[in-house]
C-alpha cells in the first residue's frame, strides 16, 4: 500500500500524558455458585469466583514483530476491557523506559488507504523517516508505538480514478497513537495524527478478491507523527 508524500508540518500538534491504569480481565475464571438463601442445612459454602481482575494477557515476544499484541489489544472493547484499562501485561526483561533518551521504539501501524482492508498492523522496519529510533532486537525495547484509523470525515474531497477502471469518493482520514512502556505495559503518551494532503491514494489494495472497496482516504500527516513520537523518543522519559 502506498501513503501520499508528507505535506509541511502541521502546527497545532499535542500530546496528552496518560495516566498510570489498572489491571483489568481479559479471561473470566470460572467459579461454583456463592450459597444463597435456599441453600440446604449443613451444606459446604461454595468459594467464591476469583476477581477477574487478576488475569493479564501476557506477552513472551521472541522477535520484534511479536510485540503487535499491545496495538492489537486496543481499542480495549474488542479485548473484553473497558476504556481506561490496561488489557496486556508488561514484559519485565525489556529495559526500563526512564532517564534520557533515545529511548528504541518498536512502531507498528495500521494506515488503510480504502475502507476493504482489516486491521493489519506492521512492523516500521529500515527505510522509514523514523529509522534511527528503531531497535535491532526485543532486548532494546523500551517503548512500543501503535498507530491506527481514529475518524473519517463525512465531506466528500474529490473522486479518485484508477486504471482498472475504478471510481471511489475520497474523504479525510486522521489517525491516533498510542505508546507503551515495554517493561511496565502502561501507556505513557497518547495523540492525534491529522490527515495529511487530499491527494488520491496512488494504490487501492483490498485484502481479497471480494472486497467491495467503496470508498478511499486521504494519508497520514507523517511529519506530525514523527514530531510528536520523535519528542518521547528522543527526550526525557516521563
Amino acid at each position: 500500500m502506498s501513503i501520499p508524500q508528507p505535506t509541511p508540518p502541521w502546527n497545532a500538534r499535542r500530546i496528552r500524558t496518560a495516566l498510570r491504569v489498572a489491571p483489568v480481565a481479559l479471561v473470566a475464571a470460572l467459579g461454583g455458585c456463592t450459597g444463597g438463601a435456599g441453600q440446604a442445612s449443613g451444606a459446604a459454602p461454595s468459594s467464591p469466583s476469583p476477581s477477574p481482575s487478576s488475569t493479564l494477557l501476557t506477552p513472551s515476544p521472541e522477535q520484534l514483530e511479536d510485540l503487535d499484541v499491545y496495538c492489537r489489544s486496543a481499542p480495549r472493547d474488542e479485548v473484553g476491557a473497558s476504556s481506561g484499562e490496561k488489557a496486556v501485561a508488561g514484559y519485565p526483561d525489556a529495559p526500563e523506559y526512564a532517564g534520557a533518551g533515545p529511548h528504541p521504539a518498536a512502531v507498528f501501524a495500521d494506515t488503510p488507504s480504502n475502507n476493504a482492508q482489516l486491521p493489519d498492523y506492521k512492523l516500521k522496519e529500515e527505510g522509514s523517516s523514523y529509522e534511527s529510533w528503531l531497535p535491532e532486537s526485543v532486548e532494546e525495547v523500551e517503548l512500543v508505538v501503535c498507530l491506527r484509523p481514529a475518524s473519517q470525515g463525512d465531506e466528500r474531497l474529490d473522486t479518485c480514478e484508477y486504471t482498472d477502471g475504478g471510481e471511489y469518493p475520497l474523504y479525510e482520514q486522521t489517525y491516533e497513537y498510542t505508546v507503551y512502556a515495554l517493561h511496565t505495559g502502561d501507556e505513557v503518551a497518547t495523540g492525534d495524527v491529522p490527515s495529511g494532503t487530499e491527494n488520491c491514494p496512488i494504490a487501492v489494495v483490498g485484502d481479497s478478491p471480494i472486497d467491495e472497496i467503496e470508498e478511499v482516504y486521504t494519508g497520514m500527516h507523517h511529519t506530525t507523527f514523527i514530531d510528536e513520537i520523535g519528542e518521547l523518543v528522543e527526550g526525557e522519559a516521563e
